[in-house]
């Protein structure tokens, strides 16, 4: 049986955003978004919240280290995110 880490499944997905402008990682992002909807976040506010509230369990296995982003910031990065390589890191 292969192991895989569940950072490795993301590895394929190419960060979509201006080299310039980031401040947040992708796939710190990508984690927090996951995490929380997995935990009932209905929303990007909710997934903001989420992170705010959990910052010190989510740097357990991120770094986050410019904290959590807006809720704008997470709405406009996963909106970016190609559907078709998303989908592969779950197959």
């Amino acid at each position: 049986m292969n192991k895989t880490n569940l950072f490795e499944q993301f590895l394929i997905l190419s960060d979509p955003r201006q080299e310039t402008k980031i401040t947040h990682n992708f796939f710190d992002i990508l984690f927090l978004t996951l995490c929380s909807i997995l935990c009932g976040s209905k929303g990007w506010k909710e997934i903001e919240a989420f992170g705010e509230c959990n910052l010190d369990w989510l740097r357990n296995f991120r770094e986050f280290e410019n904290g959590i982003p807006s809720h704008d910031t997470i709405a406009r990065t996963v909106s970016m995110v190609d559907p078709d390589e998303f989908s592969v890191c779950f197959a």
